[in-house]
């Protein structure tokens, strides 16, 4: 089976609906792999991608770009790396004032049985916290 890895443009153009001819072309694409006739693989920077140009570009709100990802990592026809930790990173990054970055390395240590070393307190603190309980 063939093999796509679009950029973060592919996916910005169809959850925004913004250019018409490359949103036509991202359905048809996401229309083969939903039917099993390509594989779209999403490596992790491309999720990590989005959610900073919806931030920083688009400005939208944390609570708009959760459910805009949710609805990308959702979908089961794409090969996304390390699905379950976004899924629970938009959780705390929704429930919490850190970025999105450190709620995926927070789960990402506790799945590889890591700890986290870093020098941001606040994100030390939250990882103890939720390691803990």
């Amino acid at each position: 089976m063939k093999s796509i890895i679009p950029d973060a443009n592919v996916f910005l153009r169809f959850l925004l609906n913004d250019i018409p001819y490359q949103v036509k072309k991202a359905e048809t694409v996401f229309s083969k792999a939903k039917n099993r006739e390509i594989a779209i693989i999403v490596p992790q920077i491309i999720i990590f991608e989005i959610q900073f140009t919806l931030d920083k570009y688009y400005q939208f709100s944390k609570s708009k770009i959760n459910d805009k990802l949710k609805a990308i990592i959702s979908m089961d026809y794409f090969r996304i790396e390390d699905r379950v930790l976004f899924l629970k990173a938009l959780d705390l990054w929704l429930a919490n004032n850190i970025s999105f970055p450190d709620a995926f390395l927070t789960y990402y240590c506790e799945e590889h049985h890591g700890e986290l070393f870093s020098f941001d307190t606040k994100l030390n603190k939250l990882t103890s916290l939720l390691t803990s309980s």
